[in-house]
């Protein structure tokens, strides 16, 4: 993961990621949903508005990034920043790793921060970040382990509508 204007020193070192301030996450969540009324008796089925998305939830371990998370907290800046998230699978001949899925959220802005540990272990990070806009790439692995580039679906939450994607 990276946030626009934060150079993170000793952080993530994946070859293959474009730019420098890289740091390593544990586990990612997001999603959407969709009301839609399925009554008994009702043939409709009717769609009842809008999608609702997730903020992006995070965590990770305390480490360099940490000090640069919770002043991104307290001063997100005017407009948010520009976040990625990418997520790599070791190369099939073990020589290192691959990009197979990218996360790109527009003026985000990180709106929970928490922290929790116990005695003798590593204090966890836990962040949700909300955003304006939404990309998703999704690679996908050909029989053989290659990984080719999948199509971008992203979504502009203020216009409620799919930027790019199969529509």
């Amino acid at each position: 993961m990276r946030i626009e204007g934060v150079d993170v020193k000793g952080g993530a070192t994946v070859e293959g990621l474009e730019g420098t301030g890289w740091f390593a996450v544990s586990s990612y969540s997001w999603g959407g949903v969709r009301n839609v009324a399925m009554d008994i008796g009702n043939g409709n089925n009717a769609d009842g508005g809008m999608v609702a998305l997730s903020e992006v939830n995070l965590s990770k371990q305390v480490d360099g990034a940490s000090e640069d998370l919770l002043s991104y907290l307290f001063n997100p800046g005017k407009e948010g920043k520009t976040v990625e998230i990418a997520f790599t699978k070791p190369e099939s001949d073990g020589s290192g790793a691959k990009l197979y899925f990218q996360v790109k959220l527009s003026k985000a802005r990180l709106v929970s921060y928490n922290v929790t540990g116990s005695d003798g272990s590593q204090p966890q990070e836990s962040i949700s970040l909300s955003y304006v806009e939404i990309a998703q790439k999704h690679n996908y692995e050909l029989d053989g382990g290659e990984v080719k580039d999948g199509g971008i679906v992203s979504y502009n939450l203020p216009q409620g509508k799919l930027l790019s994607g199969a529509k």
